[in-house]
């Protein structure tokens, strides 16, 4: 006997029982829809009828029409005059003498986006800031000059003696632009000494508390004690444990003691070569980078 395999295809329909409820449903017509609704609701007391409701309230037949003293008489609003009065004219409330392009007074302000389009110098960063001072014009001269004495590293280069004597005005006059000038940012700028500038930048924080005035005492007083890491003579001088001296020095630690160099400090650039040359045995090998 041979075996083999054979492959037939065909057509099957599978009716269901909800599907074949539903078709016999369609064909039924209103009445009988109807008497089968209701057999079905008495064979099974689970079920239960529902009535649409459309929530509508009671339409009146006619509206009633508006009292007499409540009509409007337009008759005599038909017509309006010629010219209303008015209790202010154009010229009371706008200047039209000024455009509306801008005054003079917007175009001597500083030009935001021209001093962050490129990178600045130190100096420029510092005039930037002067012309945003109100200064008078004696100060503002006597600014320039402290700025244009201020190094790369934040520091005023020469004596207030000197620069008084080069600009011929009073030293105090000059000390007291030199304190406005170093509440200018980068913090501690335009200090004359190391702990100046430390001092400058402790002066900032507010909300330090204790251990900001410890860290003020120890800059002003005890510097160089510091930089010999002579911790209990630290501690006996001025009356703290050293849980108190670690805060304060951590403090001192996060200060910037270059404050200039944080203002137009340019990236390293490196030269990327074109072609690499190598030695292989006797011979010089060049390679294309």
């Amino acid at each position: 006997m041979k075996q083999g395999l054979e492959l037939k295809l065909g057509q099957h329909l599978a009716m269901t029982p909800q599907l074949q409820q539903a078709i016999r449903l369609l064909q039924l017509s209103t009445l009988d829809l109807q008497q089968e609704v209701q057999s079905m609701l008495e064979s099974n007391p689970l079920l239960d009828e529902e009535t649409g409701d459309d929530g509508g309230g009671p339409v009146p037949e006619t509206l009633e029409p508006p009292s007499e003293d409540r009509q409007l008489d337009l008759a005599a609003e038909d017509t309006l005059p010629d010219e209303l009065p008015v209790d202010s004219q154009w010229d009371d409330v706008f200047d039209l003498g000024t455009s509306g392009s801008g005054s003079a007074a917007d175009e001597d302000l500083p030009d935001f986006e021209s001093r962050n389009s490129h990178s600045q110098s130190l100096q420029d960063y510092l005039r930037w800031q002067a012309d945003m001072t109100h200064f008078s014009p004696d100060e503002r001269n006597m600014a320039e000059l402290i700025i244009d004495a201020i190094d790369e590293r934040g520091y005023l280069a020469e004596s207030l003696e000197e620069l008084a004597v080069n600009m011929n005005v009073q030293e105090d006059a000059l000390l007291a632009v030199l304190l406005r000038v170093q509440d200018f940012d980068p913090p501690g700028v335009g200090a004359r000494d190391l702990s100046e500038c430390l001092l400058l930048q402790l002066k900032q924080m507010v909300e330090g508390g204790a251990p900001v005035l410890l860290a003020q005492r120890i800059v002003k007083d005890h510097l160089q004690a510091l930089a010999r890491h002579d911790y209990p003579r630290l501690c006996a001088a001025l009356g703290v444990d050293e849980e108190a001296l670690r805060a304060a020095m951590a403090l001192i630690s996060a200060l910037n003691p270059k404050p200039g160099e944080e203002v137009g400090a340019e990236s390293t650039e490196y030269v990327i070569p074109d072609v690499i040359v190598r030695w292989t045995g006797k011979r010089l090998r060049v390679d294309m980078n």
